[in-house]
């Protein structure tokens, strides 16, 4: 069953568990046997039933147990479905006490990985982070003494790294340190070749390299991740590589109607929405993408009804329910509603200070929220929020720039670029100051540069060559000049 389970036999996987139960197993046995039927029930997202088995597989069997450790996992994302803060936090101490066996590695990894992730989107950072910090200790003594052997290494640092991405993106401007983090996973992953974890890693990837402004290395990640997604058949990982597309797509600045990528973006909102087993998480990611694809189109009421309901399915997840109230602010300032607009951004900024939320999506609330207090007639506030906005747009510069240079190299100006789009769209109204320390593809006395005179685009930055320096010194408009 376990060997069926491994090869995404999940028909026969099940039946061969059932077998074995119906065979009078006891002990150990059983609790594993349970355990395997969680996890089939689980990824086929039949959460309820799931939980159940898990319960009984985890009462049959001591804590340090791989098939132990895997029911945990469930038991994790039932409670976070409830929204039972406590339940995840007395199951964060079970982990912690735990003392995984050599083979139980990538388990312990597993479980402990997954519950800082749901923790963190339940609002409760510290212990996130306490929680994976004490994880990655264990895994690292572990993998030190040489007991574990290589498969449980791998699945081990692959839940690591992925859950340390995950918490990077989320709390920290470092998107290119995420983006490295979910490289890795995916690698991890792919050696074990297991296509569903792997398809978790690539979801990450594409949030970062949306995040970043890759859109074209974006979309072809995405796309092969949906492709391996389609092929497995089951819900979870192909309702996260969807939301992770859905989104990314959507939020595009300057995103045609009728495009491919608006196309794109309008069938995997869809099916995150009308999916049978889709979760809040992801109902909800579906509505932003939609309200997203109606401010594009004009259909402001659409986009209205869309917002809201993203977040109603978001209401009891503090960090889902930042990325809703952005486009709901966006949209009501757009239809003119200056008074809810502002009630609602100044409701979004007060959670983002609770939430120690930073980076991109920090910026983007700023703005939206600078845009709707504007229009209220708090001017100065929100030339302070854009102030802000600018300030992180600069770290976040600074820290992509620094990953590019341990990365790929050569392509800094480019990707800053693209980055300021992503953030900025095409505002002129956000100054954004770069030192030195960011212009280091300067060119110096010597040099051979070609110039053409002209304004050309990158992503919709217009980039503007005076046919002498190269570029403009001096205080850079993001969406409007950007220095290259």
């Amino acid at each position: 069953a376990e060997r069926l389970f491994d090869g995404y036999d999940l028909d026969g996987a099940l039946v061969l568990a059932e077998r074995g139960i119906g065979c009078g197993a006891g002990g150990a046995v059983l609790g594993s046997l349970r355990a395997l039927c969680a996890r089939i029930l689980f990824w086929r997202s039949q959460l309820d039933r799931a939980c159940a088995l898990a319960t009984e597989a985890v009462a049959l069997l001591p804590v340090g147990h791989v098939s132990a450790l895997l029911a945990i996992c469930i038991l994790i994302a039932g409670a976070s479905q409830r929204r039972d803060v406590p339940e995840l936090l007395r199951l964060a101490a079970r982990i912690t006490d735990a003392d995984p066996d050599a083979p139980a590695l990538g388990a312990y990894a597993e479980s402990g990985g997954l519950l800082s992730i749901l923790l963190a989107y339940c609002g409760r950072r510290e212990e996130a982070q306490a929680l994976l910090a004490r994880i990655e200790s264990c895994v690292e003594k572990k993998v030190a003494s040489g007991a574990p052997g290589e498969a449980a290494v791998a699945r081990a640092r692959g839940w690591t790294l992925y859950a340390r991405g995950r918490l990077t993106l989320l709390f920290t401007p470092d998107v290119w340190a995420a983006l490295d983090a979910g490289r890795r996973a995916a690698a991890a992953f792919e050696e074990l070749a297991d296509l569903r974890c792997l398809v978790l890693a690539r979801s990450l990837e594409v949030a970062c390299l949306f995040a970043l402004g890759q859109t074209a290395q974006a979309a072809s990640v995405l796309r092969d991740a949906l492709v391996l997604a389609d092929g497995l058949d089951e819900a979870v990982p192909g309702s996260e590589i969807a939301a992770a597309g859905a989104l990314g797509l959507s939020e595009q600045p300057g995103l045609r109607p009728g495009s491919d990528e608006a196309r794109q973006a309008a069938a995997l909102s869809a099916r995150l929405i009308e999916a049978p087993h889709s979760t809040g998480q992801q109902r909800g990611a579906g509505y932003c993408a939609a309200a997203w694809l109606a401010l594009a189109a004009r259909d402001l009421p659409s986009a209205e009804r869309a917002a809201r309901a993203a977040v109603t399915e978001h209401a009891d997840w503090p960090l889902h329910l930042l990325t809703s109230r952005v486009v709901l602010i966006t949209v009501l300032h757009r239809q003119g509603e200056h008074a809810q607009a502002a009630a609602e951004a100044e409701a979004a900024l007060r959670a983002l200070g609770a939430q120690g939320c930073d980076g991109v999506l920090a910026a983007r609330l700023q703005l939206a929220a600078a845009d709707a207090l504007q229009a209220a007639g708090q001017g100065a506030r929100a030339q302070s929020l854009r102030a802000g906005a600018a300030r992180r747009l600069e770290q976040l510069q600074r820290l992509c720039l620094a990953g590019l240079a341990r990365d790929v190299g050569g392509r800094e100006a480019a990707v800053v670029a693209q980055l300021g789009a992503r953030v900025f769209g095409a505002r002129d109204d956000v100054a954004v100051p770069l030192d030195r320390d960011l212009r280091r593809n300067e060119p110096q006395a010597g040099d051979e540069v070609r110039h053409s005179g002209a304004v050309r685009h990158t992503r919709g930055l217009p980039v503007q060559d005076d046919g002498q320096h190269g570029r403009r010194e001096g205080t850079t408009n993001v969406g409007r000049v950007c220095r290259t």
